[in-house]
């Protein structure tokens, strides 16, 4: 009996142990899950740009409801949406660089408009009319026009190929945005008179503290908002600076 005993007693302490193990483990895993998803989830929001619009009846100006809309770069479809019921579509999660935007209708002709460029925490409004059969593939480049052109000053690729002395610094080719001033000692930027501790810098979606030096030719696009920052970013009394990298479709 007293053998049983001790045996019974060393199975239950085995047990609590493996129990209290699992609970610990479990407690972990919740923890970390609801500390890094929203990281993980602002870092994809910071970094990517958005399209959205209506599309419409070339010919009636009617909605063309639950049309498909394709974002596409170099003939590659990378993304894509239906719209509503209204013909309104959004696209979210797009990389900044340039596309095609390609809209079809079943017992339409396929439109496609070229030339769009998706900025870093940018929303680009882009209306789509679709012809009738009888009409051939319209293709358009129709104008960027930025919601307000006197808070956001972007640098794409060839934009920066032109720029006569190259830098490892993507932030040193934000005064070239109006209204940013670099610091005399060259230790940060004055933007619309702001301090400079109030500037704030991302690279692919993660605040950057510090240097941010790279690789030149690994610069993709250089956004200086110097007003209307999204609510995403937080609360800002200077300016943003986004810098994008180059990834698989910006070979």
């Amino acid at each position: 009996m007293k053998m049983w005993a001790i045996y019974s007693a060393g199975s239950s302490r085995q047990h609590q142990r493996g129990v209290g193990f699992k609970y610990s483990f479990f407690t972990f895993f919740i923890v970390t899950f609801l500390f890094t998803s929203p990281l993980t989830h602002a870092s994809s929001v910071v970094s990517t740009g958005e399209i959205k619009g209506r599309v419409t009846n070339a010919a009636t100006g009617e909605a063309l409801p639950f049309a498909n809309v394709a974002v596409k770069k170099n003939g590659d479809v990378i993304t894509g949406s239906m719209a509503d019921e209204h013909g309104n579509y959004r696209i979210r999660g797009i990389q900044p660089g340039e596309y095609s935007l390609e809209a079809s209708f079943a017992g339409m002709k396929t439109t496609v408009l070229e030339g769009l460029l998706v900025t870093a925490g940018g929303l680009l409004i882009q209306d789509i009319e679709v012809g009738m059969l009888d009409l051939p593939i319209c293709v358009v480049r129709p104008p960027v026009i930025p919601l307000d052109p006197s808070n956001e000053f972007t640098l794409t690729p060839r934009d920066i190929a032109k720029i006569p002395v190259a830098s490892s610094d993507p932030v040193s080719y934000a005064p070239l945005a109006p209204g940013v001033f670099p610091a005399p000692d060259g230790s940060g930027l004055y933007i619309r008179g702001a301090r400079k501790e109030s500037t704030q810098v991302y690279i692919d979606g993660m605040k950057v503290i510090g240097s941010t030096e790279m690789p030149g030719r690994s610069i993709n696009q250089v956004t200086v908002l110097t007003g209307g920052i999204p609510a995403e970013y937080g609360d800002l009394t200077g300016g943003l600076i986004l810098i994008t990298t180059n990834g698989y479709f910006n070979r």
